[in-house]
């Protein structure tokens, strides 16, 4: 269920961080946003009304430094001003509402704008989970990979903003990230954005469309195959 239909309800009922919402009123929040706006969401990915994509106004938000993590083991920084599993969450739920974050990967600063506006799809931010998975293929995956492979190639399943498909371009792999149409335009411009900025330094990466049970879709995406690996978070 998407959380920044959530947190979009708190602000407009004047809910402050210092006094978070229980999280059955948070879903309860996000059920009636996403029923509010998936229709008109869904002509506009069918190929109805175009909106542009979100664009970054500001300086991203590094995650890590957000949550007071190391970036060598993914850790919280030990200090005393290390935050509990309760500031934890919260500083999570507080990344939703940022216009765009970064992580530092392999050297590369990867940058993505959030589709905060989005109720009716959970691509518009970054789950942690992207973060948990980068880390863990960054360290545990890749280097063994790469001593064999001349080129890792990996699709992703469900990119949302792209900040796990982007960051193992980052670390050299070739990419091709996917996702339904509804969430795609996003996603291409931070695909776009970060072939920019990173042009030759990092790997291919591409965005494709895929639906599940659209033979097109799949046969599309199988043809940029073969995979060493497939990824996804949620």
């Amino acid at each position: 269920m998407p959380r920044q239909g959530a947190r979009r309800k708190a602000r407009e009922a004047g809910i402050s961080s210092g006094s978070r919402p229980q999280k059955r009123e948070r879903d309860t929040g996000a059920a009636q946003a996403s029923a509010d706006a998936s229709g008109n969401a869904a002509k506009r990915a069918r190929g109805g009304e175009e909106e542009a994509p979100p664009q970054l106004s500001g300086p991203a938000t590094d995650i890590e430094k957000s949550l007071q993590l190391d970036s060598k083991n993914g850790a919280s920084s030990g200090s005393a001003s290390s935050p509990n599993a309760e500031q934890l969450a919260e500083r999570l739920f507080e990344l939703a509402n940022r216009a765009a974050v970064r992580l530092k990967v392999g050297g590369v600063a990867v940058e993505v704008i959030q589709d905060r506006k989005a109720t009716d799809h959970s691509g518009g931010v970054v789950w942690e989970t992207a973060l948990a998975l980068t880390r863990y293929l960054e360290r545990q995956v890749l280097p063994a990979l790469q001593e064999k492979l001349s080129s890792v190639n990996i699709v992703e399943l469900g990119s949302g903003c792209g900040l796990l498909g982007l960051s193992m371009a980052a670390l050299g792999c070739k990419v091709v990230m996917t996702e339904q149409a509804i969430a795609l335009k996003n996603l291409k411009a931070n695909v776009a954005n970060f072939k920019a900025k990173h042009g030759k330094e990092v790997g291919r990466v591409r965005a494709l469309e895929l639906e599940w049970g659209e033979a097109t879709h799949g046969s599309a995406v199988a043809g940029k195959g073969p995979y060493h690996l497939v990824v996804g978070t949620d």
